[in-house]
């Protein structure tokens, strides 16, 4: 086995490193991507109404994440170096009724609380939920995943997260009275 020594310099350390020559850019790029899809983190919701306050049959929701910013690694081996990068592309909503809300990155938060109508990524359930069985809903939140390196560039597929909430839905029924 043969290896070159290189005089690291970084601010979180500094030394020589030993790197075995046979290490490639592949090496380094497949070390990215492994560490990107592992600093992908848990979806995080911003629904309008919130799962603690549940729903209403014919009030609109808008179904969002917070804000989920991109998230990239950089590997270094030797003369070689990957940077991968993960960023979020869809969502996709299981209601928990059997219907399905796919929606373009994280969704969108609603702007004004007065408004019933359901939001460009959003869902009106038409039905309560049973006594006491409140609907599983879930979000899976897609990120694709790309990388950069000293040999080139390309996709790496894409990586899923999902979360699971319970999520009761009620229904209010009102009588008008006229003057």
């Amino acid at each position: 086995r043969e290896e070159i020594v290189f005089d690291r310099v970084c601010p979180d350390g500094s030394g020589f490193t030993w790197v075995d020559v046979t290490v490639t850019v592949q090496d380094a790029i497949d070390d990215a991507i492994d560490r990107a899809r592992r600093a992908v983190p848990q979806p995080s919701l911003d629904l309008s109404p919130a799962p603690e306050a549940g729903g209403i049959v014919n009030l609109g929701m808008w179904l969002a994440l917070e804000r989920q910013e991109p998230v990239t690694v950089r590997a270094e081996a030797g003369p070689h170096w990957a940077e991968a990068s993960v960023t979020l592309a869809s969502t996709t909503w299981d209601m928990g009724n059997g219907d399905v809300v796919d929606c373009d990155g994280p969704g969108t938060p609603i702007v004004d609380s007065d408004t019933v109508e359901q939001g460009p990524c959003g869902y009106t359930y038409r039905q309560s939920s049973p006594d006491d069985d409140p609907y599983t809903m879930s979000v899976t939140a897609t990120w694709e995943v790309a990388y950069v390196s000293s040999g080139g560039s390309g996709s790496a597929g894409t990586i899923d997260r999902t979360l699971t909430v319970d999520y009761d839905v009620d229904e209010i029924q009102t009588v008008g009275i006229s003057n």
